[in-house]
Parts: C-alpha cells; sequence; structure tokens
C-alpha cells in the first residue's frame, strides 16, 4: 500500500515514516525541501501550488493521502478538488482547539463552559481563533466533510517531544536558570489540558491507516492522564532535580479564560483502533526535558578520543 504525507515531517512526521516502513508500506513525503527523513520517496515542492500538489498525487499514485499539515481554508479546498474525483482515501490531521472549549479558553465567543473530557460530538467554536485566517482548522475540516466522502479527521491536543521544546521551555528554562520559585497565575495552576507524546500522535496516525475504513470518522488523540498546570511543572521539575517553589500570584483579568479546561477524552479511537500508548510518556517527557537542557547549553558534543 501507497502512503502519500502532505508536510509535516519535522515533529510527528518522521514517527509516522519509521512506523509506516517497519511495516512494509511505500511511502512518500510531499515537502518544500524535498528530502527524505529517512527511506522514504521524497517529493519537493508547494503544497499551495495546485499543480505541484496534483503532479505529485499522478505521479506516485497514493492509496491514502495523509495530510499532516492542513492550515488554512484554501490549502483544504486544492487538496479536496484534486482528490474527490480520484476517490482516494484521505486522512486529516487537526486539533482539539476546534471545540468551543477553545473559544471559551481565549475569550473569542461569549459561549457557555464547556464540560471535560470533550468528546468527539461536543460543540465546536464558530468563529477564528486568535491565530486567524492562516491557522483555520474549522475550515479544513468542514471542507473535507463536505466535499470528500471517505475522511478521516484527527484532532491532536497539544503535542510535546524533542525536537520541539516549546511545551517545556516556560517551566524549564527558569529551572536550568536556577530560580528559586517559578510563578503560576491563580486561575491557570489547576488549569487541566489534553497533551500527548508526539511518538505517540504518530502511532495513532498510523492506527487510522492500518485498519482504514471507509466512510467519514473522526478521532481525539489524546493522553488518558490529564495533568493540571502545576502536575506538568512538577513532573518537568522531578527530571532536572529543581527544587524550588511553585507560587500561586493573583489572577489577571486576561487569565480569566483559565476557568475552562480543555481536554479530550480518546476513549472512541481506543475503542474502535485499538489506540494506546505505545511510548511511554513518562520516558518521553524526560527525553524531551534532557535533550532541551543539552540543546539550553549552546553547544555541539566532539568526541575528543
Amino acid at each position: 500500500m501507497k502512503i502519500l504525507l502532505i508536510g509535516g515531517t519535522s515533529l510527528i512526521g518522521p514517527h509516522l515514516i519509521k512506523e509506516l516502513l517497519s511495516e512494509d508500506y511505500l511511502v512518500a513525503t510531499f515537502t518544500r525541501r524535498g528530502k527524505s527523513f529517512l527511506t522514504e520517496t521524497s517529493f519537493q515542492g508547494d503544497r499551495n501550488n495546485t499543480s505541484d500538489l496534483d503532479g505529485v498525487i499522478n505521479d506516485f499514485t497514493p492509496d491514502i493521502i495523509v495530510d499532516m499539515i492542513p492550515f488554512t481554508k484554501a490549502q483544504a479546498i486544492i487538496l479536496a478538488d484534486l482528490i474527490k474525483d480520484k476517490n482516494i482515501p484521505l486522512v486529516a490531521i487537526s486539533s482539539a482547539d476546534i471545540y468551543s472549549a477553545y473559544a471559551k479558553l481565549h475569550q473569542t465567543e461569549e459561549i457557555d463552559y464547556q464540560t471535560c473530557p470533550i468528546s468527539e460530538t461536543d460543540n465546536l467554536r464558530k468563529k477564528l481563533g486568535p491565530e486567524g485566517k492562516k491557522y483555520n482548522k474549522l475550515a479544513v475540516e468542514r471542507i473535507y466533510l463536505d466535499n470528500l466522502s471517505n475522511v478521516i479527521i484527527l484532532r491532536l491536543p497539544a503535542v510535546y517531544g524533542f525536537p520541539d521544546t516549546t511545551r517545556i521551555d516556560p517551566y524549564l528554562i527558569p529551572m536550568l536558570q536556577k530560580q528559586k520559585e517559578i510563578s503560576v497565575s491563580s486561575y491557570k495552576i489547576n488549569w487541566k489540558f489534553s497533551r500527548a507524546l508526539h511518538k505517540n500522535c504518530s502511532f495513532g496516525i498510523f492506527l487510522t491507516i492500518k485498519h482504514h475504513n471507509a466512510g467519514q470518522h473522526i478521532y481525539n488523540i489524546a493522553e488518558e492522564k490529564t495533568y493540571t498546570e502545576v502536575e506538568w511543572i512538577e513532573r518537568i521539575a522531578k527530571i532536572c532535580g529543581w527544587k524550588g517553589e511553585i507560587k500561586t500570584e493573583a489572577g489577571l483579568n486576561e487569565d480569566k479564560g483559565y476557568k475552562q479546561d480543555l481536554y479530550i477524552s480518546s476513549q472512541k479511537i481506543r475503542d474502535e483502533l485499538g489506540y494506546y500508548e505505545k511510548y511511554n510518556p513518562d520516558d518521553g517527557l524526560e527525553d524531551n526535558v534532557l535533550m532541551s537542557a543539552y540543546q539550553y547549553l549552546g553547544k555541539s558534543y566532539k568526541k575528543y578520543y
């Protein structure tokens, strides 16, 4: 079976490529750089260019396409128009930020609080998020579901894992700087937020390919254990040995959105596709912290013997 990945080869994609190659799928990637990560076939081009994308699809003739980075309405329209008559199944990567809880969190819509954990059938936000039109998963999902009869939407939470350090840096860097205190808003300290290790997200995508069912399907992916912000800080602290104090500071008005938790249920994909944490999240976070700490040193390794 031939699988075409559109973009996304920096964080989740490499681990998905590994999963697919290990089970003898024929894998191709379509990226701006056009370079292979492992031994997959690679194509260079711009996904925003209809001719580039159509050429790759016609050359490789994939059995399934995985859209790793559908960010805009225009991108979704281009791909949907190209494959709807070819009837090529699509797996599209979306985000938990599509739920109305995200709008409540960022106070972009006047709506009621959304009860967590959030399932795939719960309410979605109605307006653009703070990122604007450049990151419009709401429109992406709508276009794919309106135009394609054979599509799987995967809604991911906050993804962590090296080389991405953004999920840990706000706390790890002060710890590495040996600061004695880390202050967290009183609104945010008990805020609960879904996360998932990048390797496990790739495994979830792999399962949708391996057990692909015709029709339209939507799945959440998230770790079963949901941590509050203070618990997340404590996990990072334990790995790097930080013994400082986590202090609660008075919540600012702009922090009131954190009264809305944002954690999702992944029970559906566990029940239907057999998803589980194939890779230990504690080990994954440890690798993320240690590699980030090494990177923070600002030097490369050299062997002197």
